[in-house]
């Protein structure tokens, strides 16, 4: 078995600066989660905040109780685009830690990065602080056809 895509497409591995530009050049993700022992991926709004270090925090707000609503946890993060006509897109995936926003030891900056949730009732905060970040990009192969079949009727 190979790892070679389809059509002649190849992976090329991004670098820690273009996938932190690919994050916060959006605002919606998937936060990764364990629920009843098998992982579930939920789709939340964020802000991004670098730390100037090649990680990242992601902060973002629940409801309490939630299913993502589980401080001091692993937890994994993604987002992606893909272009169907194209068959081309990219992916970035992170790993790192889940955690609840309140208390004395929540850093300063998490209340001023407001992911300013699309949703009612969004009131626990929670920011995931990255270990890992990796990401790649699908590239375009040999086309099949010199022009879209979609420019025809």
């Amino acid at each position: 078995m190979t790892d070679e895509p389809p059509n002649g497409h190849n992976f090329v591995e991004l670098g820690v600066d273009e996938c932190i530009a690919l994050l916060a050049s959006t605002d919606v993700g998937r936060l990764c989660v364990i629920d009843h022992g098998h992982p579930v991926a939920y789709p939340v709004n964020y802000r991004v905040v670098p730390d100037g270090r090649g990680n990242v925090a992601l902060v973002l707000r629940t409801r309490a109780d939630s299913m993502l609503d589980q401080p001091d946890t692993p937890a994994g993060f993604e987002i992606d685009s893909v272009d169907s006509l194209t068959e081309t897109g990219w992916s970035v995936v992170l790993r790192g830690t889940l955690l609840r926003a309140d208390g004395p030891t929540v850093p300063f900056w998490v209340r001023a990065w407001d992911p300013r949730p699309r949703l009612a009732g969004r009131d626990t905060w929670l920011y995931f602080v990255s270990t890992a970040i990796s990401g790649r990009r699908l590239m375009d192969g040999v086309p099949e056809w010199a022009f879209s079949v979609h420019g025809y009727i």
